[in-house]
């Protein structure tokens, strides 16, 4: 039996990373994974190959390699062969749900690392395909359990794990009085708005927007942020505000999707305004920028529980794995 995780090739974000990352736990643990570094043409050839299987023909892609710095740290191997008799479990990130019907009749697991990037796909399928006696459902937040659980499915927690140290917090107040704003796609407040109004209530302060930064350019920020506002949709549990919890930073969470609750983002839910709370955001990042010391002993727990993933990742992809002996 063997496990083979599917990936877009080339595709650099917080999703493949953690297909990565359960090659590699799986791989270290001693199951057999691999990696479909897959291109839209192999989609293509494994419909036609699903549809008309050759007799005693397999299904056959060539080795691709991922491209990445950041996944070379991560042990995998590529997936070139399957035949249809062959014992395989394909784990399927949520936005192969498009194509689950190609999939039908051999063993999948769901992983569900980004809820909100299902939905068009959920709107485009049965969703008695993911009840299919052959198919099991992993969670990566507590956010996608209980989404889940409202489709009356029952999934597996398996997480994934931030790769930086952890930074200390006992310098924080000695940091430059700066504020790190995620910028990215995932954010639709009006940011001027807000930074005008930290600006006002902070005198002094020095906002940094990150988007499109390269990481080592993030952690940098991380490093010597004071505070981190991070007002997305929170699809998952999101790597960059356990980054900077991490790296010494202090955080504010919009409320929305996994940064709602304090089982995927153990802090108090004083940091968790609600996303158009504009006031509310500025007054509470002015005050954590200007008595950092205070306010960063209060995430703690949150710093522990973050530097204990991959320790805790593991347990998870050894008991998932283990549920396919012997099938």
């Amino acid at each position: 039996m063997k496990f083979v995780i599917l990936c877009p090739l080339g595709a650099r974000t917080g999703g493949p990373e953690a297909c990565f990352q359960l090659s590699d736990a799986l791989l270290r643990l001693g199951f057999e994974a691999e990696m479909w570094l897959h291109e839209p043409a192999d989609i293509i050839a494994f419909q036609e190959y699903r549809l008309n299987p050759a007799p005693q023909g397999s299904f056959e892609v060539p080795v691709k390699t991922h491209g990445i710095a950041e996944y070379e740290q991560y042990r995998y191997k590529p997936f070139i062969r399957y035949s249809s008799g062959e014992r395989v479990v394909f784990v399927l990130p949520e936005v192969y749900l498009t194509v689950i019907s190609l999939f039908l009749g051999v063993e999948v697991l769901i992983w569900w690392l980004s809820v909100d990037n299902a939905f068009k796909a959920l709107g485009s399928i049965n969703l008695n395909f993911l009840r299919h006696p052959s198919i099991r459902h992993a969670a990566q937040s507590s956010y996608a359990e209980r989404f889940l659980g409202a489709l009356g499915l029952e999934p597996l927690r398996l997480t994934d794990y931030s790769v930086i140290p952890g930074g200390g917090t006992e310098t924080v107040a000695l940091r430059p009085l700066r504020v790190a704003l995620n910028a990215g796609n995932k954010v639709v407040v009006n940011l001027d708005a807000i930074s005008a109004l930290i600006e006002a209530y902070c005198p002094g302060v020095e906002i940094v927007r990150i988007a499109g930064l390269p990481r080592e350019r993030v952690y940098e920020i991380f490093s010597t942020s004071r505070v981190f506002i991070d007002l997305g949709n929170f699809p998952g549990k999101d790597r960059m505000a356990r980054e900077a919890l991490l790296l010494g930073s202090a955080i504010i969470l919009g409320r929305a999707g996994a940064g709602a609750n304090e089982v995927d983002f153990p802090i108090s839910a004083m940091y968790r305004p609600d996303v158009y709370a504009y006031p509310e955001i500025a007054r509470l990042a002015a005050h954590m920028a200007l008595h950092a010391e205070a306010h960063g002993s209060r995430f703690e727990v949150a710093r522990r529980t973050f530097l204990d993933e991959k320790e805790n990742f593991d347990a998870e992809v050894l008991e998932v794995a283990s549920l396919y002996f012997g099938r």
